[in-house]
């Protein structure tokens, strides 16, 4: 994880991974991500769209003043969060991944693939047959699994810097 990714796109790289891990979809290339409705998915209809949904606040946002080695003062700022993934698996075997993939995210191997990319699941609780005529005429297996993620958003910006101060203690008279 040396570069910075956006937690979408690590959310996007943990749930690929977990896909290809615990399903018998192995083929990277038919798993899509979903950031537009503008997408071409395959002709055969057996693929995985994954979406990332909306991120949430978990907890006060945590902030610390540092001084670096050159004198400047860095404000840090540190907020954990958590953001939506929807899966929505297609196809003749779109019940039995989904199934499978909702079965995995309560075992420690998902949380191993997920620490790889530095976010950490929540197990999926709900798997949803979606399946419905698609747009000529044709009966389109899907069956959907949302789960969410938590995940650690950073920020930090270079402030005035340090000033010293004097203190005097004063007595107040009544």
């Amino acid at each position: 994880m040396g570069e910075h990714l956006s937690h979408t796109q690590r959310i996007y790289d943990a749930v690929s991974d977990m896909i290809v891990a615990f399903t018998s979809l192995k083929d990277r290339g038919r798993i899509i991500g979903g950031h537009t409705n503008r997408l071409t998915p395959p002709a055969d209809d057996d693929y995985a769209i994954v979406n990332i949904l909306s991120s949430r606040r978990t907890e006060t946002p945590h902030t610390r003043l540092e001084e670096t080695d050159d004198g400047k003062a860095v404000n840090r700022l540190s907020q954990h969060m958590t953001a939506g993934a929807q899966v929505d698996f297609y196809g003749m075997e779109a019940q039995g991944r989904a199934a499978d993939f909702v079965a995995w995210t309560w075992t420690p191997d998902a949380c191993e693939i997920c620490a790889k990319h530095g976010v950490a699941p929540v197990p999926a609780k709900e798997l949803e047959n979606l399946t419905g005529v698609g747009g000529e005429g044709e009966f389109v297996m899907r069956h959907t699994a949302r789960l969410d993620f938590c995940y650690h958003a950073e920020s930090e910006h270079e402030t005035q810097g340090f000033t010293e101060a004097t203190l005097t203690k004063t007595e107040t008279l009544p």
